[in-house]
Parts: structure tokens; sequence; C-alpha cells
């Protein structure tokens, strides 16, 4: 065994030892404070992650459910009159062969009944086609169309409008009239005389009008204004171009017959001809919660 050679030696290797301790003892106190406070930094940043995430959540929930409208999103509707299209209200016919094509032409009666209920209670005022080339910006209206003039406008449509005083327009296919389902002549006597349904016309053949040579462009129109005229016993104002398809040629030609025109797109943006003869629509198949945030996007609240 070796044994130091004196005192001194071993008095300095413990001096030495006890300092190597203290360093070690300073080092893992120091390694623990920056531990502590690197978590006092980590769980509040914890906590505001969460509570952003929930918020950004909650926001998106109620965007969602139509309750609130997207912030610092302004929809190219905002301020601008809706103009609904609705075709059929009821249930699709279960036909193996057409599938679900179609499926989006229809409206169940319940959900149109709560779309009418929804509006009157909002506030909006019903407008007739008229009563739209007047609207003055920011007064809160709809005007609630249905294409082709199918027999469940009758049946199932005006009861409801006639429940909650809803007013709407119809544009009628006048070469059908009677067949394929649509309107009979007495049905849709019966609605222009209601008060509640104003007659415009969809063509007489429901034909692209934009495929029609000069002359049979004109006579289409002529004479599907003409029936409606003679069935009702009221002037016919306003068209809707069959399948939305029109061009400049079109708008001229309705110009001729009629006092307004509408599209079937709800943009206002690269419309050709005069804006009375374009006037834009947006296409109803949404549930109840889609249609209030569709609404929303027109007017906020």
């Amino acid at each position: 065994m070796d044994f130091p050679e004196n005192q001194s030696e071993v008095k300095s290797e413990n001096q030495a030892e006890n300092q190597a301790g203290t360093q070690s003892g300073a080092q893992s106190e120091n390694q623990s404070e920056t531990r502590r406070a690197k978590s006092k930094k980590i769980i509040p940043a914890a906590l505001l992650l969460t509570s952003a995430l929930a918020l950004s959540l909650a926001l998106a929930l109620l965007i969602a459910a139509g309750m609130i409208s997207p912030p610092f999103v302004r929809d190219f509707r905002a301020g601008t009159l809706p103009v609904l299209v609705y075709h059929c209200i009821g249930t699709p016919p279960n036909k193996p062969d057409r599938g679900k094509s179609l499926d989006y032409l229809y409206v169940a009666p319940e959900d149109f009944a709560w779309q009418i209920a929804w509006l009157k209670k909002a506030g909006y005022r019903f407008l007739t086609p008229a009563e739209a080339l007047t609207w003055q910006k920011g007064e809160k209206a709809a005007l609630i169309t249905f294409d082709d003039g199918y027999e469940d406008n009758y049946s199932q449509a005006y009861p409801i409008l006639r429940q909650y005083g809803g007013v709407a327009t119809v544009f009628v296919v006048a070469g059908d009239i009677g067949h394929h389902g649509r309107l009979t002549a007495a049905q849709l006597k019966e609605m222009a005389d209601s008060g509640l349904w104003t007659v415009g016309c969809h063509g007489y053949r429901h034909q692209d009008l934009t495929s029609y040579s000069a002359s049979e462009l004109r006579e289409d129109l002529r004479l599907g204004q003409q029936t409606l005229a003679d069935i009702t016993g009221q002037s016919i104002e306003a068209v809707a171009y069959p399948f939305g398809a029109y061009d400049e040629r079109v708008t001229a030609a309705a110009t001729d017959f009629f006092e307004c025109g509408f599209i079937a797109d709800p943009q206002r943006d690269g419309r050709i001809g005069p804006e009375r003869m374009t006037i834009p629509r947006e296409g109803v198949w949404y549930d109840r919660w889609a249609f209030r945030r569709l609404l929303r996007k027109y007017f906020p609240n």
C-alpha cells in the first residue's frame, strides 16, 4: 500500500476533492434552475396554444352552423339582393335508371317550410320581379323563384307560401303545361289569381336559346309569353333563360318582350347584356343550416 509522503499532500488532495464536489453541486443546482425556468415558460405556452385551438374550433363550429359570419371575409354576395331558385318541392322519385343525378332539384317540403319561416322570422320582405328592379340596397329582402313549373309547386310550395305569407315567382315552360308532371292551366291560373305568385316565362320548348336562329329565338319567346298571358290573363314581364344559357343576342331579343331576365349563376361579374336582363340567382338544394349560412352571406345579421 502506498502512503503520501507527507501531510501537505493529504491536505492538498482533500482540498481538491472538496473543490470538485462544490463545483459539481453548483453545476447541478444551476441545471435544475434552468430546467425549472424552462418548465415555467413551456406550461403557459402550452395553455395558450390549447386555448387558441379551442377558440378556433368554437369559431369554426359557429360559422358552420351559420350563427356568425367568417371574420375579415367579405363575400361577393354581401349587400346584394338574394334571388333564390327552386325547382321541385318533394322527394326525388326512386328511379334506378336515373340514379341521383337530378336529386339536387328537390327540396323536401319540411325544409322548404323551415326556410320560408326562417326568412319571415329574420325580417326578410318577399319581392316580385317588378319590385326587385326598384329594390334599394340595404333593404332586407329576397326574391323566391321556381323554374320549369312542376305540379308540386302547386301542391307543396303554394300551401307553405300561403301559411307564412310568402310570395314567389314561377317561370313556366309554356309548351309543357299539363304534361310531364307540370302545372295544369287551371292550377297556374289559380296561383296567378292568388296574389302570392307572379308568372314568368321559361321559354316555350325549354331549349337552349343560344342554339336558335334569330327568327326561332324570337318565336320561342313570343309564343311562351303569349301562351302564359292567355292562361293567366296577366302580362308576362319576366323571363328565366332555360339552362341559364344566354348571350348578347338572347338578352337583346328578350329585351323586346320582357322587363327583366334571370340567369342561373349567383356571380355578378362577367355578365353579358343589360343588368336588368341578367339578374343573378342562387340555386337552392341545401339543408337548413346551409341555407341559413348562405343567406347570411347576403345579410350577416
